[in-house]
């Protein structure tokens, strides 16, 4: 067993699918600090509690199997981070980071040489917004170059798609109402990417299809007892759902 000490709590974890670069592992961290209220010479309280979330990317190289080693090789910080994703594309053949952190953005990082290099970000939701989650549409498309799109859930009940635009960088291309609660996640159909499937605090799991808009899902699955906290859509199995709330159900899409 090996144990690493990430100062902060740790939220993500992903190693790296690219080959060639499958050693590469990065941690994302989420640290709440919050500043009591203060009280004016009376007693009185003067002013609300103010909240502010750090984090960390930490990036490791693993050692050989009988080794069972992590070696840090950099570590930057950003606003807490709630997700990570690696692309399954790259425009330069270099492994691409997603990040989805506490201030409403969305970050890319590109691997150069032996470090992670922040190439874009973009703000898909006001300051005090969380990105709660991300996800690239191109997982069934390892090793080419069309880098998709990414389906991001936000705090703030909305879920947006953001496409990255050769010249102009990302762009946000879709936002809407989804949930009447936080939704935990949001996740494309590798199968079929005019397909995201979206999760919440409102027991809920949706299907929307790009195609039809989104004023409305196209299917609203009500059968959960806790909120929908994580989807992955199987890459090597069509219609089938790995749908975690604090437990993991399997669900078959085709049934639909």
């Amino acid at each position: 067993m090996v144990a690493f000490d990430t100062t902060f709590p740790a939220d993500s974890l992903e190693f790296c699918p690219t080959v060639g670069y499958q050693d590469i592992l990065v941690c994302g961290t989420y640290n709440l600090l919050e500043k009591p209220h203060s009280q004016s010479e009376s007693g009185g309280v003067r002013s609300k509690a103010t909240q502010t979330r750090h984090g960390q990317c930490l990036v490791f190289r693993t050692s050989p199997p009988e080794n069972y080693r992590l070696h840090q090789i950099q570590a930057f910080d950003l606003p807490a981070i709630l997700d990570m994703k690696w692309s399954y594309a790259s425009n330069q053949g270099s492994p691409l980071l997603g990040v989805a952190d506490s201030e409403g953005s969305i970050t890319l990082h590109e691997w150069r040489e032996q470090f992670l290099v922040q190439i874009d970000s973009i703000r898909c939701a006001p300051v005090d917004t969380l990105c709660l989650s991300l996800d690239w549409s191109n997982r069934r498309r390892l090793g080419g170059s069309d880098l998709g799109s990414l389906v991001v859930s936000l705090s703030n009940r909305n879920i947006c798609v953001i496409k990255p635009i050769e010249g102009t960088g990302l762009s946000v291309i879709d936002t809407w109402h989804a949930h009447d609660h936080e939704p935990w996640v949001a996740a494309w159909d590798y199968w079929n990417t005019d397909i995201i499937y979206s999760g919440g605090d409102d027991l809920k799991l949706k299907t929307w299809d790009t195609r039809q808009g989104f004023a409305h899902p196209t299917f609203v699955n009500k059968r959960f007892d806790a909120g929908v906290t994580s989807i992955q859509s199987h890459p090597n199995v069509e219609h089938l759902l790995a749908v975690g709330r604090y437990f993991v159900y399997f669900i078959s899409t085709s049934a639909w």
